[in-house]
């Protein structure tokens, strides 16, 4: 009884304790909207002239400035304003410091950042940016500093709610180091490789290719039989512990859409342009949208949390915009040490050599300080000393261990150069040069101008592989043997681009880009077609556009994946005596993902245990969750059921195929009976399939709820309006934490009537009086964000520089 007492005791205190720090959260962002938004700011220091901030309705600042640094200040300080925490979590993260305001928690965070050295990257990369590209980021980060110095006494209450270590002063840098942390994401293909490197214990390297099946209308990649090669090394299996660890890059559904309409298929007569980023839902985004107005810049668009430039969005004459290419910039290496000095590693020339150590203290809350000695081979820093489990799965001997090469560790790296320099092009040679420069992560550029010109370039930097390199970047490379090693960089001359094409469409959807014949090894894990063929099946079928047409295709739930895989499995188990009723909504629908509909639930419920049906038993428990952590098996299954994978090895035969359908389905059916009810009028996609933005880091406390974004939504993994969702998830297997977190539609006719929305608030404080741009991205409506007399005067922040107030 006592015991009773007191859990309804503490349970009381505990939700009244969540009730007043919510109150003191609003009273606390309510003062700070209030201050921060009109009036007179004196700047001792940062600015040559007078400028202003006005917030419209939706918290999007129009900066007006008397020159470009000046500009740069202001959005500094308003990005400072509205996402303080969420940047300095990002800087944290980045630098590997963490740790000192979340104790022992973060501290394989901070030791992955320490490892990978994002932010000594970033302070090389720096220094050798041109002047200009060096102005910008310090104007930038003088703008961040101003306002950490003024409003110290009034930070987001996330500072308080985790009692934060001391802030730190913005660097240049950290911009730089935010966005290689960001590259990570984006980057292939380490987590395939170790994948590959972890079936090879228990599958033949065709088996692999099966599981990981080729992109339609390609042949598997010829490579050498890895999984001999791991087996003999007494290294199979490897990688498991250390893919858990690390942050996922490359994840399938993380990439965008883009597209440009020529005018001749247009309303206007004038190019449309869209682009949607597919990445993880954050609240708030990882996006911040802004406008710049000076006598020099006219920009708006989307920049990041954390950095000054343009990513995506359009000046006076140009818009433009990006998706991922899924390009093979990252080469795991096996380093054989030597038997009587593991201090040694065999290189690529034959000879032993030292490893370069570094020792990185890392400061953590609560307990002692870490030194963690970081080693370096010739091919970059050995990311399996992170985690002891990894290096134990390596060898038991700890005669092997894993190093990384990627292209986001040189520290030539020009990318914000070239960022800066499509912000400043006017016509279609300037942004061709501006791309060129472009690093890391490689993407697919779009270009649309106001003269009615279209245009399309793959940039960023791709190692050149050695013709004799029989891996090809599918799995982890013997280190000591020379023709694994990088030869150089695929020239920007030798890349894809276009110019005006004759059927005046351009679309990328992540969809392989070069041709098998093509000379260099771009990759070969691209992001399955679905997406871009019904793209360019609705740029055609539905000519001529508007902004309208290219939101509705943005917004479009047609699954396609669905439409390719489900007939199969219908028609294998149709005609069973025990072939359940609800057979036919699956076979009425017409694979719209909407959310009102019980179809695509119980479809992705049969994927989802068909395949557990065909792989658990194969690969383990473990290995499959890692796979879907990474990507789907779409492509698998569509190979077994159209038997042109091994069905005997898979399912023991034809017949047996058809037995684990039937399984898989009635097993799914009752699931969904368990969770939503008999009554298959209560069963909706919507109810599965919930799109989560979560707050970093309080999604993982009580206060979730408040601090979360929640919206019901249609699609999946391969619709064009990409929901993607996580089978490995057991409690929430259909939740989806990334979808398009910006969308942009921009009219070359008046750019000022382009269209854009954000899936989270524009700014981190809550009940500001702004609209919440959530609930306008969940109905799929958009915002416009006009430069010319946008705000009277008397709504701005005016910032006045002291000689001149």
């Amino acid at each position: 009884m006592k015991a009773t007492i007191k859990i309804i005791v503490f349970g009381i205190f505990g939700v009244l304790g969540i009730a007043v720090v919510g109150v003191m959260y609003v009273l606390h962002n309510i003062t700070l909207s209030n201050v921060f938004e009109t009036g007179i700011i004196k700047v001792a220091d940062g600015i040559s002239d007078k400028g202003s901030i006005a917030w419209d309705a939706n918290a999007v600042p129009h900066i007006k400035a008397a020159n470009d640094r000046d500009a740069y200040f202001l959005l500094g300080y308003s990005h400072a304003r509205d996402r303080l925490w969420q940047m300095q979590f990002s800087k944290n993260y980045a630098n590997g410091t963490l740790s000192e305001t979340f104790g022992p928690k973060t501290l394989d965070m901070d030791k992955f950042s320490r490892t990978l050295g994002f932010k000594k990257t970033a302070d090389s990369i720096f220094q050798q940016l041109k002047p200009q590209t060096q102005d910008v980021l310090k104007s930038y980060s003088d703008g961040v500093n101003f306002f950490i110095d003024k409003f110290a006494d009034r930070l987001p209450v996330e500072f308080s709610l985790t009692r934060s270590a001391p802030l730190k002063r913005w660097e240049p840098s950290d911009s730089v180091a935010l966005h290689l942390l960001f590259s990570w994401t984006l980057s292939s293909n380490l987590g395939m490789q170790l994948q590959r490197l972890s079936l090879s214990k228990n599958l033949t390297v065709s088996q692999i290719n099966e599981v990981f099946a080729p992109y339609p209308g390609s042949a598997p990649v010829k490579t050498r039989d890895y999984a001999a090669l791991y087996n003999n090394l007494d290294v199979s299996g490897t990688g498991l512990a250390l893919l858990d660890k690390l942050p996922p890059s490359n994840v399938e559904g993380v990439g965008s859409n883009n597209w440009v309409i020529a005018g001749d298929h247009t309303v206007t007569g004038k190019p449309i342009l869209a682009n949607d980023p597919h990445l993880k839902l954050t609240n708030p985004a990882l996006f911040y949208l802004a406008s710049i107005e000076t006598p020099e810049s006219s920009l708006v668009g989307a920049t990041y949390a954390g950095a000054p430039l343009f990513v995506i969005g359009h000046n006076k004459k140009i818009a433009w915009g990006y998706t991922n290419t899924g390009s093979s910039v990252q080469d795991a290496y096996l380093e054989k040490l030597n038997p009587s000095d593991n201090n040694l590693y065999l290189a690529s020339d034959s000879t032993y050599k030292p490893f370069r150590v570094v020792q990185e203290k890392i400061d953590v809350k609560g307990e002692a300080s870490v030194t963690l000695p970081v080693r370096y081979t010739n091919h970059g820093p050995v990311i399996s000393d992170i985690y002891q489990a990894a290096q134990q799965a390596i060898n038991g001997k700890k005669s092997v261990v894993i190093a990384l090469a990627w292209t986001g560790l040189e520290t030539n790296d020009k990318t914000f150069d070239s960022i800066l320099g499509i912000n400043r092009s006017e016509n279609w040679p300037q942004f061709l040069q501006a791309s060129a420069e472009f690093g890391v992560p490689p993407q697919n550029m779009v270009y649309g101008d106001t003269a009615g010109n279209i245009g399309y370039v793959s940039a960023g930097r791709v190692p050149v592989k050695a013709n004799d390199n029989d891996l090809l970047g599918q799995a982890p490379a013997p280190g000591w043997e020379a023709k694994y090693d990088w030869t150089g960089y695929v020239p920007q001359s030798a890349k894809p681009t276009q110019f005006n094409p004759a059927s005046g469409y351009i679309a990328t959807a992540n969809n392989r880009i070069v041709p098998d014949n093509y000379p260099f090894n771009f990759g070969h894990d691209w992001v399955l077609p679905y997406r871009y063929e019904r793209i360019m099946d609705l740029l055609k079928g539905r000519a001529p556009h508007t902004l309208q047409t290219s939101a509705d295709i943005q917004l479009d739930r047609y699954s396609s994946s669905m439409a390719d895989l489900l007939p199969k499995m219908i028609a294998l188990v149709e005609g069973l005596p025990s072939t359940p009723a609800q057979l036919s909504i699956l076979k009425a629908w017409r694979f719209d993902s909407d959310p009102e509909s019980a179809a695509p639930l119980i479809a992705a419920y049969w994927v989802k245990n068909f395949t557990q049906e065909l792989l658990e038993q194969k690969i383990g428990k473990e290995l499959l969750a890692a796979g879907w952590n990474q990507r789907n098996y779409d492509a698998f299954l569509n190979l077994v059921l159209s038997k042109k994978a091994d069905q005997v090895f898979w399912c023991g035969g034809a017949d047996n195929c058809q037995r684990a359908l039937e399984r898989s389905l009635n097993l799914s059916l009752q699931q969904i009976k368990d969770k939503y009810g008999a009554d298959v009028s209560d069963w909706n996609w919507g109810r599965a399939h919930t799109a989560v933005a979560e707050h970093v880091p309080l999604h993982k406390s009580p206060m979730a709820w408040f601090f979360d974004n929640r919206n019901t939504m249609g699609g999946d993994n391969f619709t064009v309006n990409v929901g993607r969702y996580n089978y490995s998830d057991p409690a929430n297997p259909f939740n989806t934490n990334i979808a398009a977190t910006f969308r942009m539609v921009a009219d070359l006719s008046n750019l000022d009537n382009s269209s854009y929305i954000l899936s989270s608030s524009n700014t981190g404080i809550k009940f500001n009086g702004y609209v919440d741009m959530n609930r306008l991205w969940g109905r799929g409506d958009y915002i416009k964000i006009p430069v010319s007399g946008h705000m009277p005067e008397s709504h701005a922040l005016r910032f006045y520089p002291n000689n001149k107030f």
